[in-house]
C-alpha cells in the first residue's frame, strides 16, 4: 500500500520515494516509464529526487504506468500535489546548517559592526560583500550571518555558488537550498517569489562574481516578492539598482620598526595575531622570539595584509623562520600554496585565488590589468593613460570596471584627486601576465619616458624660474617615488634605458635633496655618472648634484672631489651654470673647514656668474652664503644687509624654501646679537615653513638651533627636548655634522643641570665626529665650547672628567646617538 512507504509523507521526498519504489517493482528503467507518462527522462530523474513537484496531468499519467487503482490511486494523486511544508521551517531547520568556519575570525570587529547595521537597516534588501582575492570575504558574511540569526525570524539561507557555472543555474540552486522542488505547472521565479514574499529571511549568496549575468533575476525577485534580503559575497559589483556595496579591505598593515616596545605591541595586530593563530595550530611548539614578530610584521606587509596569503605563508612555519621566509617571499605566488584540502581549489594557493579573478575579465580588461603591473604604488588617471593605453579612449571604463571586479583599489591622494592602485601581491601576477604576453620591456620603457619626461617638467620649480610651483611638485613625487625608483631601476639595468635614467636623476635630485632622501639619491647619482662617462654638460650637472648630497651628510671630501672635477669639466666646456654650482658648493665646504676667506671669495664668484645668467633664485642662494661669512666676521650690519636683499628676492619668485632659510640665517644674526627672543621668533617661523615644505634636513637644523636658543635662555629642559628631536632626524640622514651639533648642545645642557660627567661624554663623541669629517666649530662657537668644558671639569676631579671624555671617543655613533635619544647615562 501507498501508505506503507518508508519516508513519512509530510517530507519533501515522500512522493519521489514512492515512485522510485513503485516503479522498480513493476521492473521498468526511468527511461522507460517516461515512455509511458510521454515526459522526458530528466523529468522522472527529478521527480523521484523530490526536486520536481509533477502536474496533475503528469501524476495522472504516472499513477497509470505504475498500474495504481481505487484509493492507491487517489493517496497518490493527492500526495503529488501537497504543497511543500513552510517556508519557516524548511529555512529555520537550513539555517541551523550554515557552515561553521574552521578558524576563528581575527580583527574584523569593526567590519562586522558595519555589516551588520547595514542587513539590519529598512532601507537596505540587497548588500554586496566585496573585496580581492583572498581578503575574506566568505569568513566575514557566515560570521555576520551567525551573528544576526534572531533577527531574522524565517531564518538564514546560505547559497554555496562556486560550484555553479551558469548563470541560469542560480534559481534552482537558491531553490534547493530551500529544499523546494519544482513545479510543472508553475515556473520556478514564480514559485520562488510566491513563497519568499513578506518573510523575514536572508539570503547569502556566496561567490556570485561568475555569474554577474544572473543579477537581473535576483531584482526580478527582490521586486516581486517583499520583505526578504539577499546578501551576497563577490570579487565584483552586481549593478543593480538598489544594491549598497561594503568594501571589504584587507586586514591593517602592522607597523615596522625594531625596538622592543613595538614588538610587544605587533602581537596585537590583526594580521600578525592571525599569522601566530595559524602557525601554532600547525606547529604547536612554535617558540615566539622578539626577531620573530618583527619579521611576521613584514611578512604580513609584503602580504598586504591578505587573510589568504597570510595562512598560506603561516602554513610554511613547519619549514622556515619567520626570517627565512620573509626572504623567500621575494616570489609571494609560488611559495604561497598548499592551502587546507577541504576548500576549493582556487583558494588552496593564492595563484588559484587570483587567476579565478583574472580568468572572469573580458580580454580587453585582461590586457589593462597585465599593464597596470608596470605601476608601483599606484598611479594617477592620466598615467593610466598614457602608459597602458594612449591608443583606448575607453580607459577610464576599463579601469573603473577593474576596479568593480576588486583587482583595482581607487584611493584619494590627499588632494582630491583619485589614485588607483594594485596590491602587491596581485601585482605580481599582473607582472607574469604581462612578461607573458611579450609587453613588459614596452611597458617599461614607456614608464621610465614618462616621469622623466614629469622630472623635467618639474626642474624649473626646482632649481629655476618657477620656484613658487615648488611645492606641489614635491608633493607629486611624494606620491610617485615609488615609480621613480622603479624607473630608475629599470634604466640602469637595462642597456636601453640607461638615457632616460641619466635625464631622470638630472631631473629629479633636488627632491631626495630637499625631502631627505640623501643616501639614496646619492646612489642613484653615482650610478648616473658611471653610465655618462663623456665630457658633458650633463656630467659636470650631475657631479655638482653629487657634490651638494654628499654635503648634505657631511661627507666634505667626496663632496670637494665632486666638484672639483665639475668645475674643471664645466670650465673646458665653457659651462657657466655648471661653474657658477660648483663654485658655490665648493663655498659651503670651504666654510664648514674654517676656510672663511676663501668661502666669501667662491660665494662671490658664484653670484657673479649667476647674475650674468639671470639666475636670481641662485644668485639669492650667493648672497646668503655672502651674509653668513659676514655675520662669522661679526659685521653684522653687513649681515642683514644681504640677507634682506635674499629675502626679497626669494619673496619675489615664491620661493618657500630659500625664504625659510633666509629667515633661519636672520635668527642665527639675533642669536649671536644675543637677541634670543627674537632668534627664537625666527626660527620658529623658518621651522614652520620648513615643516609645510617636509625637508627633514633643514628642519633638524632649525630644531638644533632652537635647542641652543632655549638654553641661552636657561630653558634646559626644552632646549633637550629639541636636541633629542633634531637627533632623530639627523639619524634617519646620516648626518653626521648635525649628529656632533646635537650631542653638543646636549652636552652643555646636561653640564647645566650639573651632571658633568654625562657632558664629558657626549663632548668626547662629538669631538671625534667632527674629527672624523674634518668639521669645525665657528669662532663665536669655540669661545663659548671652550669655556663650558673648562667650567665642567672644574667640577669634578679631572681623572674622572678624562675617563668620562675617553668612553664617549669610544662609542660609535649610533650607540651614542641611541643613549641620547633615550636619556640613558
Amino acid at each position: 500500500m501507498f501508505f506503507e512507504v518508508e519516508v513519512p509523507m509530510n517530507e519533501p521526498l515522500a512522493f519521489g520515494h514512492y515512485v522510485k519504489q513503485r516503479r522498480r517493482d513493476q521492473d521498468l528503467t526511468q527511461a522507460m516509464l517516461a515512455r509511458c507518462v510521454g515526459c522526458a527522462e530528466i523529468t522522472i530523474q527529478k521527480i523521484e529526487a523530490g526536486r520536481l513537484r509533477p502536474s496533475r496531468q503528469i501524476a495522472e499519467r504516472l499513477a497509470e504506468a505504475l498500474a495504481l487503482t481505487g484509493e492507491e490511486r487517489i493517496g497518490f494523486i493527492q500526495l503529488a500535489r501537497r504543497p511543500p511544508p513552510a517556508l519557516s521551517e524548511m529555512a529555520v531547520s537550513h539555517a541551523r546548517r550554515l557552515p561553521i568556519p574552521p578558524t576563528p575570525l581575527i580583527g574584523r570587529e569593526r567590519e562586522m559592526a558595519a555589516v551588520s547595521a547595514a542587513l539590519l537597516r529598512n532601507d537596505v534588501r540587497l548588500l554586496t560583500l566585496i573585496g580581492p582575492p583572498g581578503v575574506g570575504k566568505t569568513h566575514l558574511a557566515l560570521s555576520v550571518a551567525a551573528q544576526l540569526g534572531e533577527h531574522f525570524a524565517d531564518g538564514i539561507i546560505f547559497v554555496n555558488l562556486a560550484p555553479i557555472n551558469q548563470p541560469g543555474q542560480v534559481i534552482p540552486a537558491i531553490a534547493r537550498a530551500l529544499n523546494l522542488p519544482e513545479r510543472m505547472d508553475q515556473k520556478l521565479d514564480e514559485q520562488l517569489s510566491a513563497v519568499l514574499h513578506g518573510r523575514n529571511l536572508l539570503l547569502l549568496l556566496d561567490n556570485f562574481e561568475h555569474l554577474v549575468t544572473a543579477a537581473p533575476y535576483l531584482a526580478q525577485l527582490l521586486a516581486t516578492a517583499s520583505v526578504f534580503k539577499v546578501f551576497a559575497t563577490s570579487r565584483v559589483v552586481l549593478h543593480l539598482s538598489g544594491e549598497h556595496v561594503y568594501g571589504l579591505a584587507p586586514l591593517p598593515l602592522p607597523p615596522l620598526a625594531n625596538d622592543a616596545q613595538t614588538s610587544t605591541s605587533l602581537i596585537d595586530q590583526p594580521a600578525v595575531a592571525l599569522f601566530l593563530m595559524r602557525a601554532r595550530a600547525l606547529k604547536p611548539n612554535f617558540v615566539l622570539a622578539a626577531v620573530h614578530v618583527q619579521a611576521i610584521a613584514a611578512i604580513c606587509v609584503r602580504l598586504d595584509g591578505l587573510p589568504l596569503a597570510i595562512e598560506l605563508a603561516a602554513a610554511r612555519i613547519k619549514l622556515f623562520s619567520p626570517q627565512m621566509l620573509f626572504k623567500r617571499l621575494e616570489q609571494r605566488l609560488a611559495l604561497l600554496t598548499g592551502g587546507a584540502q577541504d576548500l576549493p581549489a582556487r583558494q588552496q594557493t593564492l595563484r588559484g585565488a587570483i587567476d579565478w579573478s583574472y580568468q572572469l575579465l573580458n580580454r580587453r580588461e585582461q590586457v589593462l590589468f597585465a599593464r597596470l603591473a608596470v605601476f608601483v604604488g599606484g598611479c594617477t588617471i592620466e598615467a593610466v593613460e598614457e602608459i597602458c593605453c594612449p591608443e583606448d579612449p575607453d580607459i577610464l571604463d576599463l579601469l573603473t570596471r577593474l576596479f568593480d571586479k576588486s583587482l583595482v583599489q581607487q584611493v584619494d591622494d590627499g588632494e582630491g584627486r583619485p589614485r588607483f592602485m594594485v596590491l602587491d601581491t596581485i601585482r605580481e601576477y599582473a607582472l607574469e601576465r604581462l612578461s607573458e604576453c611579450g609587453e613588459l620591456a614596452q611597458l617599461r620603457c614607456r614608464h621610465a619616458v614618462y616621469f622623466m619626461t614629469l622630472a623635467e617638467q618639474a626642474e624649473p620649480a626646482f632649481e629655476g624660474a618657477e620656484r613658487a610651483h615648488q611645492q606641489a611638485w614635491l608633493h607629486y613625487f611624494d606620491r610617485e617615488h615609488d615609480n621613480v625608483r622603479a624607473a630608475l631601476h629599470w634604466c640602469f639595468t637595462t642597456p636601453e634605458g640607461s638615457h632616460y635614467g641619466i635625464r631622470l636623476t638630472a631631473a629629479i635630485w633636488q627632491f631626495w635633496w630637499i625631502r631627505g632622501y640623501l643616501t639614496e639619491g646619492r646612489r642613484w647619482v653615482a650610478q648616473a655618472l658611471t653610465h655618462i662617462s663623456a665630457a658633458t654638460r650633463l656630467r659636470a650637472k650631475l657631479l655638482n648634484q653629487a657634490g651638494f648630497l654628499a654635503f648634505s651628510q657631511a661627507d666634505y671630501t667626496a663632496a670637494r672631489n665632486w666638484h672639483e672635477e665639475s668645475l674643471a669639466l664645466a670650465s673646458s666646456l665653457a659651462d657657466q651654470q655648471a661653474l657658477a654650482d660648483a663654485l658655490i658648493g665648493l663655498a659651503n665646504i670651504a666654510s664648514r673647514r674654517s676656510d672663511y676667506h676663501r668661502a666669501d671669495q667662491l660665494f662671490r664668484q658664484s653670484a657673479e656668474l649667476y647674475q650674468e645668467l639671470g639666475d636670481r633664485g641662485s644668485y639669492a642662494w650667493s648672497l646668503a652664503g655672502m651674509a653668513n661669512m659676514a655675520r662669522i666676521a661679526a659685521d653684522y650690519t653687513q649681515t642683514r644687509t644681504l640677507l634682506e636683499k635674499s629675502r626679497s628676492l626669494f619673496q619675489l619668485l615664491g620661493d618657500q624654501r630659500g625664504l625659510a632659510y633666509v629667515i633661519n640665517d636672520l635668527g642665527l644674526l639675533a642669536y649671536d646679537e644675543r637677541d634670543f627672543a627674537t632668534a627664537h621668533t625666527l626660527f620658529t617661523e623658518s621651522l614652520a615653513l620648513f615643516t609645510a615644505l617636509a625637508e627633514r634636513h633643514a628642519i633638524s637644523g632649525v630644531l638644533t638651533c632652537l635647542g641652543h636658543t632655549a638654553l641661552r635662555q636657561a630653558d634646559v629642559s626644552h632646549a633637550i627636548i629639541r636636541y633629542r628631536e633634531s637627533l632623530a632626524v639627523c639619524r634617519e640622514l646620516a648626518d653626521r655634522a648635525g649628529i656632533a651639533d646635537n650631542l653638543m648642545g646636549m652636552a652643555s645642557a646636561v653640564a647645566a643641570q650639573g651632571d658633568v660627567l654625562q657632558a664629558a661624554q657626549w663632548w668626547g663623541a662629538a669631538e671625534t665626529l667632527r674629527e672624523a669629517i674634518s668639521d669645525s666649530l665657528l669662532p663665536i662657537e669655540q669661545a663659548n665650547y671652550a669655556g663650558e668644558v673648562a667650567a665642567a671639569r672644574a667640577q669634578c676631579k679631572s681623572a674622572d672628567f678624562e675617563v668620562a671624555w675617553q668612553t664617549g671617543c669610544a662609542l660609535s655613533c649610533d650607540e651614542v646617538v641611541a643613549q641620547a635619544i633615550a636619556g640613558q647615562c
